[in-house]
């Protein structure tokens, strides 16, 4: 199963297939570096510092050509409407509120990725963990879209990340 979605990529990237496999299949990491060796198809995002999010050196971005300076710029945009949002009596009050604030960062990033992604016609995947991991692919219809997040999912199940599509 896990060599799967080692094959499933390298039909969604064509330039993967230049690679060698690696010789552990059943680990994230492994899979996350392979897709990264040569190109950059899959960014990370520490939530905390979301202007780290991998948008400039998305592979795929640069292929299509999308404003990544528009996107970062709209996440900006968001992100700063939201914080003005946010209104604290004592900094007990923003302390607990941290948790809701990085849900809605992230809510944003993605939500924003996906805006442009669509644009230019790619879906937007999103591994979910502590901090998030996400791709885009070229848009397909939605059967298949599911099936690359189950095998997805299926091949890392031990390594405590889901993939969704967003």
């Amino acid at each position: 199963m896990t060599q799967n979605i080692y094959e499933i990529f390298q039909n969604i990237f064509p330039e993967l297939k230049q690679q060698d496999l690696p010789d552990d299949l059943t680990e994230f990491t492994v899979f996350r570096d392979w897709l990264n060796q040569k190109h950059s198809f899959i960014q990370y995002v520490e939530i905390k510092e979301y202007d780290a999010n991998g948008i400039d050196e998305s592979t795929i971005f640069k292929q299509k050509q999308l404003d990544t300076e528009a996107l970062n710029q709209a996440i900006e945009n968001e992100v700063d409407r939201l914080f003005e949002s946010f209104e604290y009596d004592d900094e007990d009050d923003a302390a607990n509120d941290i948790v809701c604030q990085q849900q809605k960062v992230e809510e944003i990033l993605f939500d924003q990725i996906k805006l442009f992604a669509e644009q230019k016609q790619l879906s937007l995947l999103v591994i979910f963990r502590e901090n998030p991991y996400w791709l885009v692919v070229p848009t397909q219809d939605e059967l298949q879209l599911q099936r690359i997040v189950d095998v997805f999912n299926q091949s890392f199940k031990n390594d405590d990340l889901t993939m969704g599509m967003y």
